[in-house]
Parts: C-alpha cells; sequence; structure tokens
C-alpha cells in the first residue's frame, strides 16, 4: 500500500471480487485485467494484458461490473432508492435545502365514475407525492413524481402523470431515473412538456448522486419552480 493506493498485479483472472471497505460496498467483475483501488476510485482499470483466454484474445472477452449490496435486490428495489433520493435532494441542506411532507407509494382511487381520465389512472400506483416549500419562500409545491433505477418509463405512465397534472392543476409532474434517459423517454417526456400547463421536473442520477449542489451547479440559484423545471429541461431534454 502507498498513499492510499493499493495496486492489486495478479497473474490474469476471469473472475473477482473488489472490495471499498471505506464504502461498505463491492463490486464483481469479469476480466482479464490488472486493477486499483482507492478511496476516491473505487475500481480503475490499469492495463489489460494482451494473452488469449479460451482461445479469444482479449479484447474478446466480455467483461461487466455486478453490483453487491443494496442495488442487488431484487429489481433494485423497484426504485425504491431513487424515491429516497429524490426525497434527499429536496431536502438536504447541501441540495435545495426545502421543507418536505411526503407520502411514498400510494394507489389513486377514482371519485367520478363516469370520468373516463379517472377510470384509467383507478388504482395505479404513484411512487411519490410531496409538499416542498423552499427555505424563505412562501409557495407551496405540490410534486408527483415517477421513479425508476435503470428501466424505462412506459407510455402508460406517462398518460397516468398527465392525468394527475390535469386533475391537479399547477403541481409539479417530476421524472427521476437514476441512469440515462433514452431517445424515447426524452421524446415522450419533450412531448408532454410541450402540451402540459403543468411545470416539469426531470432528473437523473447525474443530479440525484451528487453529495451537494456547488454554487456553480446548473440548480442553483432559480427564481420560481417553473425557472428549475426549465433548467432540468435544456440539460436532459435539450427542449428549448
Amino acid at each position: 500500500m502507498r498513499d492510499g493506493i493499493v495496486q492489486i498485479n495478479a497473474r490474469p483472472i476471469r473472475h473477482a471480487f473488489l472490495v471499498d471497505p471505506t464504502k461498505d460496498m463491492s463490486l464483481f467483475f469479469e476480466s482479464d485485467t490488472n486493477v486499483r483501488a482507492s478511496k476516491n476510485n473505487l475500481v480503475r482499470l490499469v492495463h489489460e494484458p494482451e494473452y488469449h483466454y479460451q482461445n479469444k484474445p482479449s479484447d474478446e472477452v466480455k467483461w461487466a461490473y455486478r453490483t453487491v449490496g443494496a442495488f442487488d435486490s431484487p429489481n433494485k428495489s423497484a426504485g425504491t432508492y431513487t424515491v429516497l433520493l429524490l426525497l434527499r435532494f429536496f431536502s438536504d441542506r447541501q441540495m435545495l435545502n426545502g421543507s418536505i411532507t411526503p407520502i411514498m407509494s400510494f394507489n389513486l382511487k377514482k371519485q367520478n365514475t363516469a370520468d373516463k381520465d379517472e377510470e384509467k389512472i383507478d388504482g395505479k400506483e404513484v411512487d411519490l407525492a410531496l409538499f416542498f416549500q423552499m427555505l424563505e419562500r412562501d409557495n407551496i409545491e405540490t410534486i408527483f413524481a415517477e421513479c425508476k433505477t435503470s428501466r424505462s418509463f412506459t407510455k402508460k405512465e406517462f398518460e397516468k402523470m398527465e392525468i394527475i397534472g390535469k386533475k391537479f392543476t399547477n403541481s409539479v409532474l417530476a421524472f427521476a431515473k437514476l441512469s440515462n434517459l433514452k431517445a424515447r423517454e426524452k421524446q415522450y417526456i419533450s412531448d408532454l412538456v410541450r402540451r402540459s400547463d403543468n411545470p416539469i421536473l426531470v432528473l437523473t442520477g447525474e443530479d440525484l448522486l451528487r453529495q451537494s449542489l456547488d454554487e456553480e451547479h446548473y440548480l442553483k440559484g432559480y427564481a420560481d419552480f417553473y425557472e428549475l423545471c426549465r433548467r432540468t429541461w435544456y440539460k436532459h431534454l435539450e427542449v428549448e
């Protein structure tokens, strides 16, 4: 060990677990490589030796990381971690630093049996709803959020959120996903932005997995929540 760096120079291997005791997390990799682990970088490839494994060149051997721990739960806990990170995003003093009153994972119930829109969303689950108030501001925002870890938002989920927006005018519709949005998701959300009167917030892991929002971050210093939402469109949807 030297300056907090552990250098592993072993003969080529096919499988291995790398454990970072400072983060209580380990990763599995399938590769033929030497690796370096440090407190700041859990795993970094140093180089890949030139050799053959089972008659295959090393550049044709596929390798991958596998999470171990919380994110290794079945179905990535169905978006639960994204919900918790979103709550942190709104309330943590290093993030938006507001006051929140949340309701997590509830089912919608129709009130008007003759309303076709209510019929469509009757019994559907909402991942998160909350009241949000920035410190030293009077406005209280009502926010409904659809949350994903890596799976794509579906057309039916976009339809559900649009109907919720019609029933709760001026409420914020939030789409939060830890992985990057795919082209089809961007198109669906962009279309919703253009036709909906509701402010729409779009967040990815780039926003939610941060330790803090520094003063230069694009989400700092907004005038109102509509401006905050617009900034996320420019960032994640390329919507003008």
